[in-house]
């Protein structure tokens, strides 16, 4: 404007004369606006950090952030949503924090189903169809900077946590577009981790979970038998020797560590509201097993060739199809059932531990397997009385609990110690001496074993 009318007067030979216009914009925030809200600021920071929650609609996993006290002090500033003044949090370090920490884990493409059954009776091509996820960056703001705000004025009932809001896209092609035996949906899903196992074990799941369970269909009204599924156990089978518990013994056994996949699935069973027919706990605490939302002994089942067996029932009228996924960088396991849900649901809650049973003195049992003085002991695993409730809710409304009690017996530290082989009698001044010892074997109650277990069995070497 002013380059226009300097031209103008220019032309005309004329001396421009300019005026320049002034706005005035006064500030959003005057310092008497806040003289009453700043004593509310250490309430607002000492409310103490914010927990982002969310999760995962397909495999149940729950993730929690936080928006630490730090970097709430780091990005507060005052705003004025309505009439009152208060303290949020600055939407563009938050929207920051959101997409550096928390996009990648939430967001997941569109799935569009795939689905073919190969010659071995087995779903060879699977791919359930599964809504797009995308982290919504603006709402959950929202969402966090109410619940600050909301710290402004309330001194009680102020939000510790806020859920992560998400944005769907739903897929082209559905699962029950893709076949004609009922699969359309998830049923349920079951978690564990195998983190920190030997590579044997490694091994010995991965063969289990990816050869003979992955594209497992489930007929109508069968009774399943997971040792049936994973049969044979043998090294020509594909199995390799792991640690298993027999009697007071942890030694390595032909397909050791199968029980991370009967525990696995003992909770897709339960979040799929199946009625579960057999299952059994171990005989002692195993860390690998413990349930993982509070870290406590309960949810777990073992299976041993002949027996113990793990067994449900497909009562739904439809197929089941299983499908895995294993993750061997971080150790996560999970087991998918798909099918047709009748509108039932069920889950279980976690375990609680009654008491907890003290091992007992240390065991030295002697062994000509050692040499001379050399001492290798294994770990000491207290005992356990535990339970928690399986809770299924039928289409009709109706809900059924079932409550899982577990006894985990105590076993004390047990340390074998070389000892020279004796002769088996010998002469002494009494007469003959015979030595009727067993040469430090450990008797085994029963045929019945377990698989195992925390590594390595022998960890404490003298």
């Amino acid at each position: 404007e002013i380059i226009g009318k300097i031209v103008s007067a220019w032309n005309s030979l004329e001396v421009p004369h300019i005026e320049i216009g002034r706005a005035v914009e006064e500030p959003a925030v005057f310092e008497v606006d806040i003289t009453s809200l700043v004593k509310r600021l250490p309430d607002v920071l000492d409310a103490g950090a914010l927990d982002l929650t969310y999760t995962d609609p397909h495999t149940k996993k729950k993730h929690t952030w936080t928006i630490t006290k730090a970097f709430l002090a780091d990005n507060i500033e005052v705003q004025k949503p309505g009439d009152v003044f208060g303290f949020g949090i600055s939407a563009s370090s938050t929207i920051g924090y959101l997409e550096a920490n928390i996009l990648d884990v939430v967001n997941e493409d569109t799935q569009e189903a795939k689905f073919e059954i190969g010659s071995n009776g087995k779903v060879v091509e699977f791919q359930g169809s599964r809504p797009g996820i995308t982290l919504d960056v603006e709402q959950t703001y929202v969402g966090i900077n109410e619940a600050i705000l909301g710290r402004s004025w309330h001194e009680e009932g102020n939000v510790s946590s806020v859920p992560i809001v998400v944005k769907q896209v739903e897929p082209n092609a559905r699962t029950s577009d893709v076949n004609d035996l009922g699969i359309s949906e998830i049923l349920g899903t079951g978690y564990s981790n195998f983190s920190g196992s030997p590579t044997n074990r490694v091994k010995n799941i991965r063969h289990a979970v990816q050869d003979k369970l992955h594209g497992l269909l489930i007929k109508p009204d069968e009774e399943f038998s997971l040792l049936n599924a994973l049969k044979p156990f043998t090294l020509e089978g594909g199995y390799l020797p792991e640690l298993v518990i027999k009697g007071d013994e942890i030694k390595p056994e032909i397909a050791g560590g199968l029980c991370q996949i009967g525990s696995t699935i003992f909770r897709t069973v339960m979040n799929s509201g199946l009625p579960v027919t057999q299952r059994r706990n171990h005989s002692l605490v195993v860390s690998y097993y413990n349930d993982h939302r509070n870290g406590k002994p309960g949810t777990d089942a073992t299976i041993y060739d002949p027996a113990p067996d793990f067994k449900f029932k497909n009562d739904t009228g439809h197929y089941i199809l299983l499908t895995t996924n294993m993750n061997t960088q971080n150790g996560d396991l999970y087991f998918t059932f798909w099918g047709t849900s009748n509108g039932r649901n069920g889950y279980y809650t976690e375990p609680v531990v009654h008491r907890w049973i003290p091992t007992g003195p240390e065991k030295i049992i002697e062994t000509t397997d050692l040499e001379p003085g050399e001492k290798n002991c294994q770990y000491a695993h207290p005992g356990a009385e535990t339970s928690f409730t399986y809770v299924k809710t039928l289409s009709n409304g109706e809900v059924e609990k079932e409550v899982f009690s577990s006894y985990y017996r105590p076993l004390p530290k047990i340390c074998l110690l070389g000892v020279e082989e004796k002769a088996l009698c010998q002469e002494s001044e009494e007469g003959v001496d015979c030595d009727t010892s067993n040469g430090g074997e450990v008797n085994e109650d029963s045929t019945e074993g377990e698989d195992f277990l925390v590594p390595p069995a022998f960890p404490e070497t003298e």
